[in-house]
């Protein structure tokens, strides 16, 4: 980024998907089907992108147009609209891509759910992050940090690391013990984690110690959100529930930034069309990280203890290996 500009970030990621495409087709074996019934939900999917789309570009423009102008207005109720039409869509879907029956299951709605908002926040703050370290530091105007996108690069290999290691390390003991204990107790570590970042972001020391802190919690989320899913569900309903998770941290990804950027927005300084946001403002995005964490938290208290798939598989006699 720093030699080519954004461009040379995104050919970057096209080169790495395509390598990954390589490798996941070469090496990873092909999952066992129990449903041969497949399909796509194309008007569920368009009608929800559309709806998010409008509702998130209305967020975004809220600085230059205002709550009250017509055409925030306009998209928030085309966006809302759309929202409301996908949920009849997918009620008659016959491969739907949120499926409303499932989610009337409380076990399975609260895993979804905290599974999704604590999920969009592990991947989310880092993004966010970045802000806070590429934009620069100008007193009264911008509270950034001023670092090179490489400097960026370099110091948050620490808390990715972290992460990484942190769930490496639970993966292996999530079907030893209860998976929902260790799945609470990283929510409350990432909730202390992202508290602490928005209190100390100052300096290259304090984020580090800081957001290591907060992705010690974000590598239990990574790794036990699928294990929360696959205790909740049939075994047939594995692959619809992973899906509806990632449907849901993306939906959720989308409502959380669009909040955030509204928050820099409240704080924030305008510069020949360019916006430069204060401490206040990079505060605040952190806590609200915290906040939905605790959210997440919240809702994970209720759900009930988890099934093994292993157990099911030998109950009906399915080879476990």
């Amino acid at each position: 980024m720093d030699g080519w500009g954004y461009r040379g970030a995104l050919w970057f990621l096209a080169a790495a998907t395509a390598v990954a495409f390589a490798l996941v087709a070469l090496l990873v074996p092909e999952t066992p089907r129990h449903s041969f019934d497949s399909g796509f939900d194309w008007i569920g999917g368009l009608v929800l992108g559309g709806g998010l789309t409008a509702v998130v570009y209305a967020v975004g423009q809220e600085q230059s147009w205002g709550w009250s102008d017509t055409r925030t207005l306009g998209w928030l109720g085309a966006g809302i609209v759309a929202l409301i039409a996908f949920v009849f869509v997918e009620r008659s879907s016959a491969h739907p891509i949120l499926d409303l029956k499932v989610l009337r299951r409380r076990p399975v709605a609260l895993a979804l759910t905290a599974g999704g908002l604590a999920q969009t926040v592990a991947f989310t703050m880092p993004g966010l992050a970045i802000l806070l370290a590429l934009h620069p530091a100008v007193p009264g105007v911008s509270a950034g940090l001023g670092w090179t996108a490489h400097d960026n690069a370099v110091v948050s290999v620490s808390w990715s690391v972290v992460m990484f290691g942190t769930g490496l390390l639970v993966s292996r003991y999530l079907r030893r013990f209860d998976a929902r204990r260790i799945w609470c107790a990283g929510l409350a570590v990432m909730a202390v984690g992202y508290t602490l970042v928005g209190f100390y972001h100052g300096n290259e020391l304090e984020l580090i110690l800081t957001s290591c802190v907060a992705n010690i919690g974000a590598g239990v989320v990574v790794a036990g959100a699928p294990a929360l899913v696959v205790g909740v569900v049939s075994r047939d309903e594995q692959g619809l529930g992973s899906s509806m998770l990632n449907m849901l941290i993306s939906l959720f990804d989308a409502i959380v930034t669009a909040g955030a950027y509204a928050v820099l927005a409240a704080d924030s300084t305008v510069v020949d069309g360019t916006a430069f946001y204060l401490d206040t403002g990079y505060s605040w995005i952190f806590w609200l990280g915290a906040l939905v964490t605790l959210v997440a938290l919240l809702l994970s208290v209720f759900i009930p203890p988890l099934h093994d798939p292993a157990e099911e598989d030998a109950a009906d006699g399915t080879p476990l290996a």
